[in-house]
């Protein structure tokens, strides 16, 4: 069940890994200023999902990988997965 979704629009030149895990930081954020404690953050990019877990290294990710990993750490149960992009329709409403 979904209780609280976002979005934000920016541009960017980035490759479509690196704004992905831009975006699960920024989620990770707003979980952490919206004081929940139990967040399950979805992503397409199965590598941005791998980074995060440590289960991969791509060296352009590494620094919102670490980014990402400390704001786990200040929040209560937090799982970051990947899912199909058509199995993500929370993320795309």
């Amino acid at each position: 069940m979904t209780i609280f979704k976002a979005c934000k629009l920016e541009e960017s030149r980035y490759d479509p890994a690196m704004v992905e895990a831009l975006g699960v930081r920024w989620g990770l954020q707003t979980a952490l200023e919206q004081n929940f404690r139990d967040v399950c953050v979805l992503t397409e990019a199965s590598v941005v999902g791998d980074c995060i877990a440590g289960t991969r290294v791509r060296a352009v990710l590494e620094s919102v990988s670490y980014d990402c990993h400390a704001l786990m750490s200040k929040l209560g149960n937090v799982s970051v997965k990947y899912r199909r992009r058509q199995n993500n329709v929370a993320a795309h409403n």
